[in-house]
């Protein structure tokens, strides 16, 4: 069991077994998964819009 102060450091914890997702691993996943869809998975069409429609 965590103590109180490190259970309000995790973002998820699943059900069933209660293992956590910690908050650090999350915001890491919050950061590279757009990249990663951006890199992997839009179309160049949607990118190149995207990159023109976005403030500078």
């Amino acid at each position: 069991m965590l103590s109180q102060a490190a259970a309000r450091l995790w973002a998820e914890r699943r059900e069933g077994d209660g293992r956590i997702h910690p908050l650090a691993c999350h915001l890491l996943d919050v950061v590279h998964a757009p990249q990663a869809m951006w890199d992997n998975a839009l179309a160049d069409g949607l990118r190149a819009h995207l990159a023109r429609s976005s403030p500078s």
